[in-house]
């Protein structure tokens, strides 16, 4: 997987375009209906459980942010709003929580059985913080990393590189590395300025470029170094961001059951996740495309 990065304010580093389907049939590699006793299941993290009225949803997709949210998923059978007192919401009649859920998968029905479940407020799930890791693959210059002209470097300077980069034949991604900025060292849970901090993370004069491409990474650095005088990395990929998509919108047309697929940001990579996968579906993926090139994920796992 590629390196943990905070979100950055710029319209310019929109790497990997996520599809997210709300709700989702069974995919292929789903686990059968006579498996599902057998099968303890578990969605890791709290996700959002939501009923209309006409029995709960377990919302293992995307999830619109509107109120009431709006997502959908398998049904939870059994389901009793009762047995959440405290842990739930409601408006215009749609009753909603956010829960860990614990139970058995039944793909041909889409049916969920809860065995177990707790309530995100108890659930204590905080990720620590970890600094930036250092995403630029090439090796450092003579002298360091440093800007070459202050001039042209700035945020439009930064917006126009992108976009020049991204019309290259042979484009295959674009990103920043802002692991050299003192700013990726704070914590951003502990910041007191918010706007403050996301500024200072921004500064294009602590930011590496980042573009790879098919084809001479020299040619497509002077290119580049026409509008952009920071901090820049120029290196070479396998396969362009083209012949990617052309995977993920074949995924998208054959696969029954995603629920979010895209881009792995600057790796050369899809990521698909389904409601779960027993390993069929990534063996006939790995098959298909060579191993790696499409990694799925599951929203429901197997019980450490």
């Amino acid at each position: 997987m590629h390196a943990r990065s905070r979100s950055v304010p710029l319209a310019v580093i929109l790497i990997a375009v996520l599809i997210v389907g709300l709700g989702g049939c069974a995919s292929a590699g789903e686990i059968s209906s006579a498996d599902a006793e057998e099968a303890v299941l578990t969605t890791q993290h709290p996700v959002v459980v939501r009923d209309e009225g006409r029995g709960a949803e377990l919302c293992v997709g995307g999830v619109a942010e509107s109120l009431p949210p709006q997502c959908g998923g398998p049904t939870l059978v059994g389901w009793d709003w009762s047995d959440h007192e405290g842990g739930y919401e409601r408006l215009a009649g749609i009753t909603w929580g956010e829960f860990v859920v614990i139970g058995n998968y039944d793909a041909a029905a889409d049916e969920f059985f809860p065995t177990d479940v707790v309530a995100a407020r108890e659930a204590h799930v905080r990720p620590g913080f970890e600094p930036l890791g250092d995403t630029t693959p090439c090796p450092e210059p003579t002298g360091g990393w440093r800007v070459v002209d202050e001039g042209m470097t700035t945020d439009a300077a930064r917006q126009e590189v992108f976009e020049r980069a991204a019309s290259i034949e042979g484009y295959s991604s674009a990103w920043v590395d802002q692991s050299r900025n003192p700013a990726s060292l704070v914590d951003p849970n502990a910041i007191t300025d918010s706007l403050a901090w996301e500024l200072a993370m921004n500064d294009p004069l602590l930011t590496i470029v980042n573009v790879t491409v098919v084809g001479d990474p020299g040619e497509v650095e002077s290119g580049l170094r026409e509008v952009w005088g920071g901090m820049l990395c120029v290196s070479t990929a396998k396969r362009t961001d083209a012949e990617l998509q052309e995977v993920i919108d074949h995924l998208l047309a054959t696969t029954d059951g995603v629920l979010v697929i895209g881009r792995a940001g600057m790796e050369e990579y899809i990521e698909m996740q389904v409601i779960h996968d027993d390993g069929s579906l990534q063996d006939r993926l790995d098959a298909e495309y060579g191993d790696g090139v499409v990694r799925v994920s599951s929203a429901l796992v197997p019980v450490p």
